[in-house]
């Protein structure tokens, strides 16, 4: 057998081979046809396909990393089938480049680049004579990564060079700055682009590309945010331009009235003192300004408690969010000496959208004399552990009451309504237990079903015993158990 390694050897396209008459295929006058053996040993992930052909036509087709295919000679010297040129041709991925052809059998790195990007390589066999030589191939392709110079320019000036392989992401290269521009992208001859890849057909012969910038006007971001931080939108603007929106935000029991920028309206226009003030991401901030609605405020005055009849009673326009407590009332004439707020003085109440109420109470005692039946029970205080308190007059319903609330009854000489009781009842907090204190009579407490009890008795006229008590008042706190 013979096989020679050709070097520097112009390399036959794959068209050109299929091209080959198959009229140059052996036949019996070329006589019996010798062998030889490629294997593409191995490649590496820069490979995109490895292709043969030979003269002689009896193979053409791709190569598959690990094939070995057959190429054959005719072994009659004086015909041309005698001798027979293998070629291999090599692609590779764009960004890559053959660096390497090693193997048994193979002169080293001996393949020529062709004009198309690809690579080729080739093997010439002679038939079958006594001088004959070469063996048998097993080759081995090495790719590398190519290195490309991207060159970038700002408005045809040069900016700066920065090397690459193949991957890399324009995004990324270091970008001019422009007074009064914001960096857009790079171009290639006016063309956007992003990715290496999409601009390497264009590199020259020393793998250099040249980009230039785009810019865009500067735009400005004002958000509308909240008095909490909250966004309700944005719009974005240049110097000079509208700043108009249709964000209208809602604050309960407010109205929206305009936008503020610092201490100030928003300007109709984005001011360079508003740009001044914008983030490291153009962020400007504008914030709402509000004015507060009134509701009605209604205070009932009622006689001796909230069952008894209402003296009179006032309503009034009041800014959203007033707390209604004892100052307000006292600077607004309605808390006198004669009217003290039910549930203590402690107690108010804050004006919502649905306004806000509070009761008043004129307490009069029961009359002290010898020969009156008419007995009062004033609810003075309590702590904050207790949760409610209500009264039942001889088994009857349960009524609530409040601090400052009196309940009064009448008893009579004879007969069923000689002798009344009235029975306070009390919830207090898990783990308290009530503590009663009265001003004179009786104090004893129970409990039972879940509440505090305590029970004032009275019988016929005041002067009947020196337990008839005209008036009493009673203080609840809760002490731990």
């Amino acid at each position: 057998m013979n096989k020679k390694f050709l070097t520097h050897v112009a390399a036959l396209s794959l068209a050109a081979v299929v091209m080959v008459p198959s009229a140059m295929a052996l036949s019996w006058l070329d006589g019996a046809p010798a062998n030889y053996k490629f294997t593409y040993a191995d490649g590496d992930a820069g490979i995109v396909s490895v292709t043969a052909s030979d003269t002689n036509g009896t193979f053409c087709g791709e190569v598959k990393e690990g094939q070995t295919i057959t190429t054959k000679t005719g072994t009659i010297a004086w015909r041309d089938s005698y001798t027979n040129t293998t070629t291999f041709t090599v692609e590779v991925k764009p960004g890559y480049e053959l660096v390497g052809l090693t193997g048994d059998n193979v002169n080293v790195n001996d393949f020529t680049k062709n004009d198309n990007g690809t690579y080729s390589f080739q093997f010439t066999d002679k038939g079958a004579e006594a001088w004959c030589y070469g063996k048998d191939v097993n080759f081995n392709l090495i790719t590398s990564q190519s290195h490309y110079f991207v060159d970038t320019y700002s408005d045809g000036t040069f900016f700066k060079s920065t090397e690459l392989i193949i991957g890399s992401n324009l995004d990324n290269l270091s970008r001019p700055a422009k007074l009064g521009y914001t960096f857009d992208h790079w171009t290639y001859k006016g063309k956007e682009v992003h990715e290496l890849a999409d601009v390497l057909p264009y590199a020259d012969e020393n793998n250099h590309i040249r980009l230039d910038a785009a810019y865009s006007v500067n735009y400005y971001t004002v958000t509308f945010q909240g008095e909490n931080g909250e966004d309700y939108g944005f719009i974005t603007a240049s110097l000079g331009e509208p700043l108009s929106t249709s964000i209208v935000p809602e604050k309960e029991g407010h109205t929206f009235s305009h936008w503020m920028f610092g201490n100030e309206k928003m300007p109709d226009t984005l001011t360079m003192e508003m740009i001044n003030q914008a983030d490291g991401q153009d962020n400007i901030i504008v914030t709402p300004a509000f004015t507060v609605n009134q509701y009605s405020m209604r205070i009932n005055c009622y006689e001796d408690n909230t069952q008894g009849r209402i003296i009179f009673a006032n309503e009034k326009p009041v800014d959203y969010g007033t707390v209604i407590d004892s100052q307000w009332l006292t600077d607004n004439g309605y808390l006198t000496s004669e009217y003290k707020i039910i549930g203590g003085s402690d107690h108010a109440v804050t004006v919502g959208v649905n306004g806000a109420t509070i009761d008043l109470v004129k307490y009069t005692p029961a009359q002290e004399d010898f020969w009156s039946y008419e007995y009062g029970f004033l609810f003075g205080s309590k702590t904050a552990d207790i949760k409610s308190v209500e009264y039942s007059i001889d088994g009857n319903d349960w009524t609530s009451i409040d601090v400052n609330e009196d309940v009064k009854f009448n008893t009579t000489i004879t007969g069923a309504d000689r002798t009344k009781a009235i029975t306070f009842r009390v919830k207090v907090t898990e783990g308290m237990q009530l503590d009663l204190t009265v001003d004179h009579g009786e104090d004893t407490v129970s409990f039972e079903n879940g509440y505090y009890t305590f029970t004032f008795t009275r019988t016929a006229h005041q002067g009947l015993n020196n337990t008839n008590f005209a008036n009493v008042m009673f203080d609840l706190s809760a002490v731990v158990k």
